[in-house]
């Protein structure tokens, strides 16, 4: 992990982003919070979502469970910008009990103003991607609104174009790469 980190903060530093979306960010005793690790190393703010204890509705309980596995894993935002709040959704499980996902969202202050800013980690499944329709569009102000994922599915797929028809996201790798094809 320390080679890899040390790897993607060098790449990091060359590409200077503003805001970074991570999935399946984790925390381990020995290992530490990486989202806080790479936030640390580049000199950002972060805010991170365990989505992987949150199969019980007992908060004690999924920490128990967490401190046993020493684990937890989920959505996290990583933005050169102060960080002003967040929020860890969560989303059905879409018949998964022991698969708990979350939809992360934040506003950032950026010196164009406060942007709202999504992170998650969804199943392909429609009805997840429903969800964070949902919460999204509950959310909807005049901020404009950057979604962040590892969304498991492809372009072509209804979780995907259920985002992109019914919320008029923009998929933007697919702007940036008309040619190249797009995996999740």
């Amino acid at each position: 992990l320390d080679q890899r980190l040390t790897l993607v903060v060098e790449e990091l530093r060359t590409i200077h982003p503003d805001i970074i979306g991570l999935q399946e960010a984790s925390t381990w005793l020995a290992r530490g919070n990486v989202a806080e690790r790479l936030a640390t190393q580049l000199g950002f703010h972060y805010v991170y979502a365990p989505a992987s204890f949150r199969v019980f509705p007992s908060e004690l309980v999924n920490t128990v469970a967490a401190w046993v596995m020493n684990l937890t894993e989920g959505p996290a935002i990583v933005s050169r910008f102060p960080i002003v709040s967040w929020t860890a959704h969560d989303l059905p499980r879409c018949g998964r009990w022991t698969d708990p996902r979350v939809l992360l969202t934040a506003e950032v202050q950026t010196p164009w103003g406060t942007l709202r800013v999504g992170s998650t980690h969804i199943s392909g499944d429609l009805c997840q991607a429903e969800a964070v329709a949902s919460v999204i569009q509950k959310l909807q102000n005049s901020l404009p609104l950057v979604l962040m994922g590892d969304f498991n599915a492809s372009e072509h797929t209804p979780a995907i174009t259920h985002l992109t028809q019914k919320l008029g996201l923009i998929d933007t790798f697919r702007l940036k790469n008309p040619t190249t094809p797009g995996l999740t």
